[in-house]
């Protein structure tokens, strides 16, 4: 798991977070994976931002924009991240990135 999802960080922090881990679901995670999760006929569009990660060894750049595509979403990708973008160094423009996106959402 630490060199698929854990890659971009010190190992101190991947034992950290490897510890802290409980079971998924299997069939969700394959649904995902496979981009086979479907809209409710019900589904009503919100404003959404959907952040890719360069190195992401779990989630692909494809899945991303078939997800944006599917959404009708935003999207902003950071080249020099993994998987575990929200604990990787330079987390501080993400989140300003996020910030900024949702104080631009038409009101």
């Amino acid at each position: 798991f630490g060199t698929l999802a854990l890659q971009m960080l010190d190992q101190p922090d991947k034992d950290r977070i490897a510890s802290s881990l409980v079971p998924e679901s299997g069939k969700v995670y394959r649904q995902m994976m496979l981009g086979q999760i479907r809209l409710s006929k019900d589904y009503q569009p919100i404003p959404t931002l959907v952040v890719g990660s360069g190195r992401d060894r779990i989630i692909s750049k494809r899945l991303n924009k078939t997800t944006v595509k599917k959404l009708n979403a935003s999207y902003k990708e950071y080249d020099n991240h993994g998987h575990w973008i929200v604990e990787e160094k330079g987390i501080e423009q993400v989140v300003n990135d996020i910030l900024d996106w949702l104080d631009n959402i038409p009101k």
